[in-house]
Parts: C-alpha cells; sequence; structure tokens
C-alpha cells in the first residue's frame, strides 16, 4: 500500500461546474494553503494548490473534500492508494473507466 503519510507538495481540485460562485469561493478557500493556478475543462475548472506548507497524503485528501473536489475522483484516488497504484490525484481523462476497472479487479483478487 502507498504511505499515507508521505509528504506531499501540491493537490489538484476537479470542479465539474461552470457556475462562477463556486469558481470564486473554491479559489478563495484554496488560496489559503497556497498558489493556486486555475485552468478551464470540459465539465468546470481544474485547480492547482502549490502548498505553502506540504502535508501528508491521508489529510491531503481531506483538504480535496473540504475544497469540493469531485467525490468520484477523490474514491478513486483512495482506491490507487489502498492498491499501491503510484498516479494519484490525476485529472480526468478517457482512461477514468479503465483505471477503475483495473483498480476493482485487483481488489477482488486479494
Amino acid at each position: 500500500m502507498i504511505n499515507p503519510d508521505r509528504i506531499i507538495d501540491s493537490i489538484g481540485i476537479d470542479l465539474d461546474s461552470k457556475d462562477k460562485e463556486t469558481l470564486q469561493t473554491t479559489q478563495n478557500n484554496a488560496s489559503i494553503y497556497g498558489m493556486i493556478r486555475t485552468t478551464n475543462s470540459k465539465n468546470g475548472y481544474h485547480i492547482r494548490v502549490n502548498l505553502s506548507t506540504p502535508v501528508k497524503l491521508k489529510e491531503s485528501l481531506w483538504i480535496r473534500f473540504h475544497l469540493g473536489d469531485d467525490p468520484l475522483r477523490l474514491l478513486f484516488d483512495c482506491l490507487r492508494i489502498i492498491n499501491n497504484e503510484d498516479n494519484l490525484d490525476i485529472l480526468w481523462d478517457i482512461k477514468e473507466k479503465k483505471q477503475l476497472n483495473t483498480i476493482m479487479e485487483s481488489l477482488k483478487s486479494k
């Protein structure tokens, strides 16, 4: 299993909404944790936060949850930790279903 206590220095937030008020709130809250960079995505926005103070991986999941990160994306990242997949915190792409299937099959075989 990936060490949930390992230290990381950045996180990504996936907002699946084009709502400007939600974006502004999330950006304001995220800026408390460090420098942010926001880009448009197909369904909303991606926000990258370079953390002022590095945190443990498990703490980053709570921060992302607090900031409104996509719940399914958080679940996938938790499954990656349990399954020892080291490609954490990836932004959505066409591989998401393949990755989930691979993880679920691996968990079934354990």
